[in-house]
């Protein structure tokens, strides 16, 4: 697992271990960059890679911003540890 503790710093992970990553677990606000932000330059970086959004937000509001992203999933905040592994798995068998 890797983990990076705002969006710049998350994005640049993403760049240095693309190859590495089957999957995104993404917060919708952070700082230095923001959840959509980051999200554009992964789907820049590698349009296949399956990012879940996270944000305390509705789902209906936070996809809304996203439309033309495609994240592969959403989880609102707060959850359930079951509840992430649950989507997680969930996102993983589809092969997004």
């Amino acid at each position: 697992m890797l983990v990076a503790n705002d969006g710049a710093a998350g994005l640049d992970l993403f760049r240095s271990k693309a190859p590495e990553i089957a999957l995104v677990i993404l917060d919708w606000t952070m700082p230095r960059m923001n959840g959509e932000e980051v999200l554009r330059a992964i789907r820049a970086l590698c349009a296949n890679v399956p990012v879940i959004l996270s944000s305390g937000y509705s789902e209906v509001d936070t996809l809304d911003q996203c439309d033309d992203l495609a994240p592969a999933g959403f989880i609102q905040k707060p959850y359930l540890a079951t509840d992430l592994i649950h989507l997680v798995q969930e996102t993983l068998a589809r092969g997004e």
